[in-house]
């Protein structure tokens, strides 16, 4: 049965005509990023976008914050369940500022108290595709 189910969902993934909503969620929240720019392609089309820089749109855009505690482990989900490579950055005004440790759906958030601006980026190598997503994080003492 699991070998009919297989290609299901592989032809179910390239399907799609964006990347899967992103969601963050700690102990103390959860919320969506912002889909910014991708390279997206799928059986029959593809399709590439510019995003903003995530120090732009949260200035621009009223951004759901995610609320955590100093070092806390935040568990990333992809709407369509796949488990792509992610690289995550906090940004300032002047661009990436730091790299987090991210692995297997897990992103180490920050150990300062503070407001971060950041960009997580997921790569699907096996379709070419990838995306990158803006998040809000208030580490909190």
């Amino acid at each position: 049965m699991k070998y009919i189910l297989l290609p299901a969902v592989f032809l179910l993934a390239a399907c799609q005509d964006e990347p899967p909503e992103l969601t963050m969620e700690t102990e103390e929240s959860q919320t969506s990023g912002i889909l910014e720019s991708y390279s997206w392609s799928w059986w029959g089309g593809g399709t590439d976008q510019s995003g903003s820089l995530p120090t732009e749109t949260i200035h621009l855009m009223e951004v759901e914050p995610v609320t955590a505690a100093p070092g806390e482990t935040a568990s990333l989900t992809f709407a369509d369940n796949s488990s792509p490579a992610v690289q995550a950055d906090t940004w300032d005004e002047d661009g990436p500022a730091d790299r987090l440790d991210a692995e297997a759906g897990r992103l180490v958030l920050p150990e300062e108290p503070g407001t971060y601006p950041m960009d997580v980026y997921a790569d699907w190598p096996e379709s070419h595709n990838s995306a990158h997503y803006t998040f809000l994080v208030e580490v909190e003492e």
